[in-house]
C-alpha cells in the first residue's frame, strides 16, 4: 500500500475517505489517510488530520483533501465555523466530537469568487494548518496572513479576496496517558487524553481476575470500558494495568500507562443447618397433634444472628430468622402439619459483607403415633447357639429380646424360666430389652417366657405374649494338637531367617476346621485357625523370630456345639544355624603372558582359577567374558576350576570376571566374586631391513679379504633391540 499521509485524529460527522479505485470507507479516529486517496467531509462532517510532519491540518464541510490536490469548501462563513470550533476545542483540551454536532455548520449555498479568481465557483480554500502555511492553488493568495493571531481574517461570505488562516502552532508532543476507574457495577471505564491508536485486550493485564467485552464509545474515541470478572472463590486484590507504551495516539507518540486496584470477595461463606427432634420422643402423638408446635434447630460456621431460615413440612413453608445468639432458630408449626407428615426440612441462606451468599439444607425425620398402641415381643435365643454349655451354667445369663410396633422405652416387661419370675423394661433405644438369669435356673429348664405391657398417651394398655425353647449340653469336647518340623531340615539357616516360614502342624479328636489355633515363639503369639480339611492348621512366623528362638509351642480351642470349650497344648524343637560359609575365588592369568595373540584368539582357551575357605568340589563357578556367560563347577580337588573359552570371545574383551556359590549343611549360602584383566594383541609388527657398503668402496680388496669385516646395516619399523 501507499504511504501514510495523514492519520484521523477528530471526526464531526460522516468523513469519508475515497482510494483511486472510487472505493469508500468511513473514517473514524485513529484512521490512516494513505497517497492517491482523496478525504471528503461532505455537507455534515468536519475533520482534523495529523499530518507526518506532526501538525495538525483541519477541513470543515463540503471540502476534499489528498497529498495530489487542494483542500476546499463551499462556503467560506460555514467552514470558518467549523474550523474555529475545532481549533478551539482542540486548544481547549476538549474532545470537539463532545463540542460540535453534525450538523452545527450546515452548508445553504455557494458563495461567489472575490478579488482573486472572478465570476462565480465551487471550490473556495478554507483550511488551518496549524503552525505552518498551506497554499491553495486555486488562486488565492495567503502568503501575507499572519500566523500569530489566530483567525484573525475571517470570510463573510459576500467577498472571498480573504482567505481564513489560522496558524497557532499547537504541534502537540504530550504523550497521551490513561486513566482507569473500576466501577462498583464490575465494569472497568478507561479514559485517555488523546484517542489511543493500537489499543486492545491485549494491552490490558489483570491480576486475580479477567476483563472482557473492551468496547470503544462510539461518540469519544478517548473513552474505552470493559467487564472486570475477578478470580471464582477469590478474596484480595485484583489489579487492572496498562503498560507504558502499549498504545500510541494519532501522531505515534507512545503513551503512558496506568494502574487501579479493588478489593474484590467472591468467596462464598460457609453455612450449615441442623434440625432437632420436633418433640422430647421426636413423635408427635395424639396431644401434640392438636397443639402448635415449636420447631427448632443450630446453624453453625458463617451463619450469623437474623438470617433467614425457611422450614417446610409437607406443603407448608414457614419464615423465620436466627436467633441473637447466632447459632439456633425456632418456628412455630401447627401440630395437625407435623401429624399429616413425616419429615421436616430446613434451609438457611447468609451473605457476607462482599454480597455472597450460600444456603444450607438439611431434613429431619419424625415419628407420629395417634392411634392405640400394638405391642409385639420376642425372646432371643438364650445364647449365641441357643444351648446352655457347662460354662453358661455356671454364669449369670442375659436373657434378651425385642419388642415392636407402638411398644416404647421404659414399659414393663416379665420374664418367667420354670418357677423363677423377673422383671426388666425396654431398653432407651425403645426396641430392646434385657434381663439376667442364673445359668443354673436355666440349665434346669428348657424354656422361657416373657410379657410386655405398653400404655399410649390415652390410657389404652395393651400385654403381649411369647415364649422361646432352648437346649441344654454341659459335657466338653475332647482336643490335641502337634508341630511338624519348621523346615525340611528342622533347622533355620541365615537365608530362612529373612524369610516368612509357615509353621504346620495337625489336630484330633474333636477339633474342627475354624478351631482357633495360638502359636508362641519366645515372647511372640500368632494366630491362626484349623484349616477347611479339619485335620491341619498353618500359620506365617518370621524367619528372625524362630532364628531368635529354639521351639515353638501350640494350643488349639475347640467348643461343641453347645459351647463347651477344650483346650490342647504341645511344643516343638528345632535347631538355628545362619552363620554362612566363606568362599574365595581367582582367576589365572588367561596365557602364559596374559595377552591374546592373534594365534590365540582363533584357539579355544581354558580360563583356570582357584578356590578357598568353605568352597568344596562341585560348588557352581560362573563365568563372564563381555556378554557370554559359560559354567563349571569346582573340580574334585576342591581347589581349583576350569572352563573352556573361545580366544574369540577373549580377543573382544580385555577382562573376566568369575563367581562361585557354596551351601553349607543348613542351607546357608555364600557367593565370592572376583575378576582378572589381561591383554589382547592381534596386530603382527611390520619390519624393514638395509644392508649397508661392505667397505668405504663397497669393494673388497686383497687386504680386507684376510681381515674380519663388519658388515652393518639398518632395522625400521616395528624392529626392536635385541
Amino acid at each position: 500500500m501507499n504511504g501514510v499521509i495523514g492519520i484521523i485524529k477528530f471526526v464531526i460527522g460522516q468523513v469519508f475517505v475515497v482510494a483511486l479505485d472510487g472505493s469508500q470507507r468511513l473514517l473514524v479516529a485513529g484512521d490512516r489517510v494513505y497517497s492517491g486517496e482523496e478525504v471528503v467531509t461532505g455537507a455534515n462532517g468536519a475533520v482534523s488530520i495529523t499530518l507526518p510532519d506532526g501538525k495538525t491540518l483541519d477541513l470543515g464541510r463540503e471540502s476534499r483533501w489528498s497529498d495530489v490536490s487542494s483542500a476546499s469548501s463551499q462556503k467560506n462563513a460555514d467552514v470558518a465555523t467549523d474550523v474555529a470550533a475545532i481549533q478551539d476545542a482542540i486548544a481547549q483540551g476538549a474532545d470537539p466530537t463532545q463540542v460540535l454536532e453534525a450538523t452545527a455548520a450546515g452548508n445553504d449555498d455557494t458563495g461567489e469568487a472575490g478579488d482573486g479568481g472572478g465570476g462565480h465557483f465551487n471550490s473556495t480554500v478554507v483550511l488551518d494548518l496549524t503552525a505552518d502555511v498551506v497554499t491553495a492553488p486555486i488562486g488565492y493568495d495567503t502568503a501575507g496572513i499572519s500566523f500569530t493571531d489566530r483567525a484573525s481574517s475571517v470570510l463573510d461570505g459576500a467577498d472571498s479576496s480573504t482567505l481564513l488562516t489560522a496558524a497557532t502552532d499547537t504541534t502537540d508532543t504530550t504523550p497521551p496517558s490513561v486513566t482507569i476507574v473500576i466501577n462498583s457495577d464490575g465494569t472497568i471505564s478507561f479514559v485517555f487524553t488523546k484517542p489511543p491508536v493500537g489499543f486492545d485486550l491485549s494491552d490490558i493485564t489483570v491480576t486475580n481476575g479477567s476483563v472482557t467485552n473492551l468496547v470503544q464509545d462510539p461518540n469519544d474515541p478517548t473513552s474505552w470500558t470493559a467487564t472486570l470478572t475477578p478470580a471464582a472463590n477469590f478474596e484480595g486484590e485484583v489489579r487492572v494495568s496498562i503498560p507504558d507504551g502499549s498504545y500510541t495516539d494519532a501522531a505515534g507518540i507512545p503513551g503512558t500507562g496506568g494502574s487501579e486496584a479493588v478489593t474484590v470477595d467472591t468467596l462464598p461463606p460457609v453455612a450449615s443447618i441442623s434440625i432437632d427432634d420436633v418433640t422430647s420422643d421426636n413423635v408427635i402423638n395424639a396431644a401434640e397433634s392438636g397443639q402448635t408446635i415449636a420447631v427448632t434447630g443450630k446453624v453453625d460456621n458463617d451463619v450469623k444472628a437474623g438470617d433467614t431460615v425457611t422450614v417446610t413440612v409437607g406443603s407448608e413453608t414457614y419464615q423465620t430468622t436466627v436467633n441473637a445468639d447466632g447459632k439456633t432458630w425456632s418456628v412455630t408449626v401447627p401440630g395437625s402439619v407435623l401429624a399429616v407428615n413425616s419429615d421436616v426440612s430446613a434451609t438457611v441462606t447468609t451473605r457476607d459483607t462482599a454480597g455472597n451468599a450460600t444456603t444450607a439444607n438439611t431434613n429431619h425425620t419424625y415419628g407420629v403415633d395417634t392411634d392405640a398402641p400394638v405391642a409385639s415381643i420376642t425372646v432371643d435365643d438364650v445364647t449365641s447357639d441357643n444351648v446352655i454349655n457347662a460354662a453358661e451354667s455356671g454364669q449369670t445369663i442375659a436373657v434378651t429380646g425385642k419388642v415392636d410396633n407402638d411398644v416404647r422405652a421404659g414399659d414393663s416387661i416379665t420374664v418367667k424360666v420354670g418357677t423363677e419370675t423377673y422383671q426388666t423394661t425396654v431398653n432407651a433405644d425403645g426396641k430392646t430389652w434385657s434381663v439376667s438369669v442364673p445359668g443354673s435356673v436355666l440349665a434346669a429348664n428348657s424354656d422361657v417366657s416373657a410379657t410386655v405391657t405398653t400404655r399410649d398417651t390415652a390410657g389404652n394398655v395393651t400385654t403381649a405374649n411369647t415364649s422361646h425353647a432352648y437346649g441344654v449340653d454341659t459335657v466338653a469336647p475332647t482336643a490335641s494338637i502337634t508341630i511338624d518340623n519348621v523346615t525340611s531340615d528342622n533347622v533355620i539357616n541365615a537365608a530362612e531367617s529373612g524369610q516368612t516360614i509357615a509353621v504346620t502342624g495337625k489336630v484330633d479328636n474333636d477339633v474342627k476346621a475354624g478351631d482357633v489355633v495360638t502359636v508362641k515363639v519366645g515372647t511372640e503369639t500368632y494366630q491362626t485357625t484349623v484349616n477347611a480339611d479339619g485335620k491341619t492348621w498353618s500359620v506365617n512366623v518370621p524367619g528372625s523370630v524362630l532364628a531368635a528362638n529354639s521351639d515353638v509351642s501350640a494350643s488349639v480351642t475347640t467348643r461343641d456345639t453347645a459351647g463347651n470349650v477344650t483346650t490342647a497344648n504341645t511344643s516343638h524343637a528345632y535347631g538355628v544355624d545362619t552363620v554362612a560359609p566363606t568362599a574365595s575365588i581367582t582367576i589365572d592369568d588367561v596365557t602364559a603372558d596374559n595377552v591374546i595373540n592373534a594365534a590365540e584368539s582363533g584357539q579355544t582357551i581354558a580360563v583356570t582359577g582357584k578356590v578357598d575357605n568353605d568352597v568344596k568340589a562341585g560348588d557352581a563357578v560362573t563365568v563372564k567374558v563381555g556378554s557370554e556367560t559359560y559354567q563349571t563347577t569346582v573340580n574334585a580337588d576342591g581347589k581349583t576350576w576350569s572352563v573352556s573359552v573361545p580366544g574369540s570371545v577373549l580377543a573382544a574383551n580385555s577382562d573376566v570376571s568369575a563367581s562361585v556359590t557354596t551351601r553349607d549343611t543348613a542351607g546357608n549360602v555364600t557367593t565370592a566374586n572376583t575378576s582378572h584383566a589381561y591383554g589382547v594383541d592381534t596386530v603382527a609388527p611390520t619390519a624393514s631391513i638395509s644392508i649397508d657398503n661392505v667397505t668405504a668402496d663397497n669393494v673388497i680388496n686383497a687386504a680386507e679379504s684376510g681381515q674380519t669385516i663388519a658388515v652393518t646395516g639398518k632395522v625400521d619399523n616395528d624392529v626392536k633391540a635385541g
